[in-house]
């Protein structure tokens, strides 16, 4: 049509709070004054609308329960965890060449591979270096008040000008022209499968029915985990672009960690940060989460779980490395069936179990019975109980020693000779 984005969103009654460049909670949920403004601008329903946003997926991959549509503050902060591109998009040439809608579920971190045409989406605009829809290096997430010629096909990211660096320009790679990657069939099939749970649809978790924020959360956790214990041998059946990307990851880790700072890594439980990174993470999930049961999980977690139990005590000081993360109890379950246990070394004074007796074996005894118990092993120490005329199992206390005289202590010190 011809009109800025800027200028649009402003006309279909979005909501601008502290910030000019972008509506509140832009692409992720809507305001109570944009969900009117848009209401009575297109005649959509609410459903239709927040089917447009981000908020579609809260409850199963992504958690909005920290967001409040009143109070917009910056998103960086309370949406650092999700797995979700706040400021960019990826993308499907293939997509694109047919069509000018650009799909929601390419704003998730999941998104590794298109199920229709089977290649790797794209991440980076080839032309300028930039993420796909990021609008600029140094401002992302900004909507254009300037036409300029926008067309839908094309990057569209300002490039900065040296001579023009109030008028940048905008970059004119033509997104269905970038060549892709192809990906395996199961990579698809699986990718699909993990659209529809993020949908809302049915989940199942090593056999058993489950949520799909308890799928999600396995699938997180085995991603934090194979950043921190990933071996290249175990990446060899995944895609070269797909092994690659994770074991740079890991690398990346591992070099922070020696030099004893974080270096801006992101933490364990991240969202994969390129699309070949989420395909490595999908492939190393599907054969966890689609197990019979949980002791038939794949042979690697053994060895992870190795490795993380030797890693936290040389590596990470006994602290556990994911301990900020949500651990599904069927990943322990599993890991714990594949994990063979330490043999412990028998103390040479151990006792048999033949020489226990029942006096070893602490037990919750009355008054009187502890009475009589401890006055056979301290005789010295516990006073007679006072007034008790019948037989009293405690000790008479012993007759002082002649020439000495029992002193009771006073309250005042003594005085000095």
């Amino acid at each position: 049509m011809g009109v800025a984005p800027g200028t649009a969103a402003r006309a279909l009654g979005l909501e601008y709070c502290t910030s000019d460049r972008v509506p509140a909670f832009f692409g992720i949920l809507l305001t109570p004054a944009s969900r009117q403004g848009l209401a009575q601008s297109t005649g959509l329903s609410a459903d239709v609308l927040e089917g447009m946003h981000l908020s579609r997926y809260d409850g199963t991959l992504l958690d909005f329960e920290a967001l409040d549509p009143d109070n917009d503050k910056p998103l960086e902060h309370t949406l650092s965890t999700q797995w979700l591109l706040l400021n960019s998009s990826r993308a499907c040439p293939h997509c694109l060449a047919s069509s000018d809608v650009w799909p929601l579920w390419w704003r998730l971190a999941i998104a590794a591979g298109c199920p229709v045409h089977r290649c790797l989406l794209i991440d980076t605009c080839p032309a300028c270096g930039i993420a796909l829809w990021r609008g600029s290096k140094n401002m992302p997430g900004a909507l254009l008040r300037r036409t300029g010629g926008l067309d839908p096909k094309e990057c569209g990211n300002r490039r900065p000008d040296p001579e023009k660096p109030r008028n940048p320009d905008a970059c004119r790679q033509r997104i269905a022209d970038i060549p892709t990657q192809e990906v395996p069939q199961a990579l698809a099939t699986f990718q699909q499968y993990a659209l529809a749970i993020a949908d809302g649809g049915a989940a199942h978790l090593a056999g058993r029915p489950a949520t799909g924020a308890e799928w999600f959360a396995s699938v997180r956790f085995i991603a934090a985990v194979a950043r921190l214990v990933v071996h290249d041998d175990e990446l060899r059946a995944l895609p070269d672009v797909a092994a690659q990307a994770l074991a740079s990851v890991r690398d990346a880790r591992h070099a922070c960690r020696e030099k004893f700072t974080s270096g801006g890594v992101p933490g364990p439980g991240a969202g994969p940060a390129t699309a070949a990174e989420a395909a490595a993470v999908l492939a190393l999930a599907a054969p966890v989460v689609d197990a019979a049961d949980r002791t038939a999980g794949p042979p690697y977690l053994a060895a992870w779980g190795s490795r993380l139990a030797e890693d936290r005590m040389t590596g990470y000081h006994k602290l556990d490395p994911l301990r900020r993360l949500q651990r599904p109890l069927v990943m322990d379950e599993m890991m714990a069936v594949t994990v063979t246990p330490a043999p412990r070394s028998r103390a040479d004074h151990a006792r048999d179990g033949a020489t226990l007796e029942f006096r070893h074996i602490p037990q919750r005894i009355g008054v009187e019975e502890y009475d009589a118990f401890s006055a056979v092993l301290l005789l010295a120490s516990c006073p007679r109980p006072a007034g008790t005329s019948s037989p009293s199992p405690w000790p008479a206390w012993p007759a002082p020693r002649p020439g000495r005289t029992l002193h009771k202590r006073s309250a005042s010190p003594p005085a000095h000779r």
